[in-house]
């Protein structure tokens, strides 16, 4: 059997833009305040993964953490495998002499998510448009992007959750096309692996939950198999994903509800105050928008959606 066969233009094409993508991913990876002029301003959250281990798999105080806790497996596992090398070759007595910082930890963690990302957008932009040069296309765009790219240089939660919702798309994609109930609970597990990356990934809720009544609706199966086998694989797989992204929630249960009654409470504010608080917000997200982050970004999503509709993929 020859191996050649397999790799196609495309598959090579896809290759060299992801490789293309981590490269730029991480090139000055371990810049330091010298190098990039100024950390980032979650540059702190090094010591989340310090502290977590498979003794203390929660942080205190923080429900949001599955991308720390993978941070801090890929830590551990950098490090014996690094270890294991350096006994090999003779350069250590032990593999515990190999030390891998949290902060390096978390910012390689962030480019392989964005290097994932590449791949995401191309399985999702194919699929979406049943084009492999618009998958293609999208997907030299994600890997050049220089706010992607930069991004993935600090501890930033924004990589991580784009690679969950792109991950979210992706499932929905695929549960849409053919839905069973694997793929409904691979669904709820990358939606509670999303929520417990950023606490904004539960607006990827409901697009779960449109992909699953409309997939009931539309698929000729038993009604016992779309009314509770799919919404139970659904149910489990949300568990499963939220206590993968936050053990807390099992190991340390009390500690869990206190952390979310007081990061989901609104702000205790006179009622005659809410008016200027939510302006307020509107004021400081429009000035993002228009200063920042530059009015490209929703004019593409709108023209998106505006293609997806003429081509009636939806």
């Amino acid at each position: 059997m020859n191996p050649l066969k397999f790799i196609t233009p495309r598959r090579l094409t896809v290759g060299l833009i992801i490789l293309l993508g981590l490269s730029l991913r991480l090139w000055g990876i371990a810049w330091g305040p010298q190098e990039a002029g100024a950390l980032h301003p979650g540059e702190w959250t090094w010591q989340i993964i310090e502290g977590l281990s498979f003794s203390l798999p929660s942080f205190p105080g923080i429900w949001t953490q599955a991308f720390f806790s993978l941070a801090a497996l890929l830590k551990g596992m950098a490090a014996a495998i690094i270890g294991w090398v350096q006994v090999l070759l003779g350069e250590a007595h032990t593999t515990g002499e190999i030390v891998l910082s949290s902060r390096m930890a978390g910012r390689l963690t962030i480019a392989f998510l964005g290097t994932g990302q590449v791949l995401l957008v191309y399985l999702v932009g194919r699929r979406l448009f049943d084009s492999v040069g618009t998958g293609l296309l999208a997907a030299a765009l994600a890997a050049v992007n220089p706010l992607l790219v930069a991004n993935c240089h600090y501890l930033s939660l924004d990589i991580p959750l784009g690679f969950a919702v792109l991950g979210c798309l992706w499932v929905i994609s695929r549960l849409l096309e053919t839905p069973r109930a694997g793929l409904m609970f691979a669904a709820g597990v990358v939606l509670g692996l999303t929520v417990t990356t950023k606490a904004s990934g539960v607006f990827a809720a409901p697009l779960v939950l449109a992909a699953y009544l409309w997939s009931a609706q539309q698929a000729h199966m038993p009604a016992s198999r779309r009314l509770f086998i799919w919404p139970l694989s659904l149910l489990l797989g949300l568990l499963i994903g939220l206590v993968l992204g936050y053990p807390g929630f099992v190991v340390e249960a009390d500690q869990a509800r206190e952390v979310l009654r007081g990061s989901l409470n609104p702000p205790s504010l006179p009622s005659q105050q809410w008016l200027s608080y939510l302006g307020q917000r509107w004021k400081d997200s429009t000035a993002l928008l228009g200063g920042v982050l530059g009015l490209e970004i929703p004019l593409l999503w709108l023209a998106g959606v505006a293609l997806l509709i003429w081509k009636r993929e939806f």
